[in-house]
């Protein structure tokens, strides 16, 4: 028996004549049918404009008469995590929180999921990393320099002093007249990406209702169609069946139609991160893309993940094969005295030809990042390709190389005297000595040939040309290159 909507269901229960019995006379059952109640919840609080890591959320919630309670959950516990009905953000990127309340069979619907979306900022810090002059002297003046915050916008500076006192062009303070300067420094939020974030996502939003309507209406049919096909189906003609089950079929397909375009009204990173750049407007359809170290304005969304760096640059066609990946790399940010770790991650395996000349594009990995890296900042990156350590070095130019082999001039008895030596590995300073040397033994790293001038009083202190080799020392280290 199918129930199938409102009011009063009456069943009757009959029994034939037959072998010598009458008919059976007629008994009758009637019970009240009722539609089942489809629960709603609904957020009666409105998330913050501005949440900020660290703070926190009252989430407000109304729901159906079952009597079950409302669950509020996180989807991205990574952004942020509730308790009750309080939600924590724990760091920059999307918070997405749901509610939902179960059913009550047989009265009581489930209620359809709802979802509130929250942005969580954090705040920028400047730091200077430039020392003003003690005192500054009028006329002249001073470059200042500072850090942000992540935000990828530039720190700007302004005086905050009278202009008779000084005034900030750039990065450069002219120092006029005597008084206090205050330089004041600041970084702007990305107001102009958040803006079109915003607005891309409010059409995102419509468009995700819309396609939730269509496909509640979508399953509406297809549950008439059900409830149509059980009713009819002892007393329909087979043909009457085939064309209700492929109405079926249609609304089936309509409703896994709808429920893709839902899936795909919603853009998402593959990574966590900042977002920095929204090249794309309300309306516009984008395609699935992915990380990538290409212009940015040709992606529709830029997210930078902080504290994940790789610098790019290349090398010639008569170094490639000295590089291989997971060598160390030293890499000195512009502006920076300081060099940070990385790792060979790639190698191009084609060269790039541009004016005749072969170069092969090398990427690194930073294994460890400071303030001072910002995205886009250029840098001078050296590729360890080999190194020694607790090695007898001298000075590269005490070692002289022809075809039959490699010579050093070392002092006895107060003469030079040249040994044949056999040489390892080398950087731009020292060389390694496998053998021909001792440790401490003086070596001769320069000859010099000039006239020796006199003194005022005409006294000659060395005659004519001459020749005298000037004293390094062999030593115990390491060298690399």
């Amino acid at each position: 028996m199918n129930l199938t909507g409102d009011g009063d269901c009456i069943v009757a229960a009959d029994q034939a004549a037959g072998a010598g019995y009458l008919a059976a006379m007629r008994k009758t059952q009637t019970f009240h049918v009722v539609q089942p109640i489809q629960q709603v919840v609904a957020f009666t609080s409105t998330p913050p404009a501005t949440a900020v890591v660290g703070g926190t959320y009252v989430v407000g919630l109304t729901g159906g008469t079952s009597g079950n309670p409302i669950v509020l959950a996180s989807t991205t516990s990574s952004y942020c995590s509730v308790a009750g009905n309080i939600v924590t953000f724990a760091r920059i990127g999307t918070c997405h929180i749901t509610a939902d309340q179960a059913a009550n069979p047989p009265l009581y619907l489930p209620a359809v999921q709802q979802e509130q979306t929250i942005d969580i900022y954090d705040v920028q810090a400047i730091t200077f990393n430039s020392t003003p002059p003690d005192p500054g002297i009028a006329g002249q003046t001073y470059s200042v320099a500072a850090f942000g915050g992540l935000s990828g916008n530039p720190v700007t500076f302004s005086s905050l002093s009278p202009t008779t006192i000084c005034t900030v062009s750039g990065s450069t303070v002219n120092l006029i007249g005597v008084g206090t300067c205050t330089v004041a420094a600041d970084q702007a939020a990305l107001t102009a990406a958040n803006n079109a974030l915003a607005a891309a996502r409010a059409k995102a939003q419509q468009s995700n209702d819309q396609a939730a309507a269509s496909l509640a209406t979508a399953r509406q049919q297809l549950s008439s169609a059900k409830s149509s096909l059980a009713s009819l189906r002892t007393s329909t003609p087979a043909s009457t069946l085939q064309m209700d089950e492929a109405q079926i079929q249609i609304a089936q397909a309509n409703v896994n139609t709808m429920q893709h375009q839902l899936n795909g009204a919603t853009i998402k990173s593959p990574i966590a991160g900042v977002v920095s750049q929204v090249n794309i407007s309300a309306g516009q359809s984008v395609s699935g893309g992915g990380s990538g170290t290409g212009t940015s304005s040709s992606y529709a969304v830029v997210v930078y993940s902080p504290g994940s760096y790789e610098v790019t640059g290349t090398v010639s066609d008569a170094q490639v094969n000295l590089v291989a990946v997971g060598q160390t790399v030293q890499v000195t940010p512009a502006g920076s005295n300081q060099a940070l770790q990385g790792k060979v991650t790639a190698i191009s395996p084609a060269a790039t030809i541009s004016s005749g000349v072969a170069t092969f594009v090398v990427t690194a990995q930073l294994t460890d990042t400071s303030n001072s890296i910002k995205p886009g900042i250029s840098a001078t990156a050296t590729i360890v390709t080999n190194q020694v350590v607790h090695v007898l070095t001298v000075p590269t130019s005490a070692v002289h190389t022809t075809a039959a082999g490699s010579t050093v001039q070392i002092f006895v008895n107060g003469k030079p005297q040249t040994v044949v030596v056999t040489t390892g590995a080398s950087d731009p300073t020292r060389i390694q000595i496998l053998s021909g040397l001792q440790l401490n033994q003086t070596v001769v790293i320069a000859v010099i040939s000039s006239s020796v001038p006199s003194s005022n009083t005409g006294t000659a202190l060395g005659a004519g040309g001459g020749a005298r080799g000037g004293g390094g020392a062999t030593r115990g280290g390491g060298t690399g290159g």
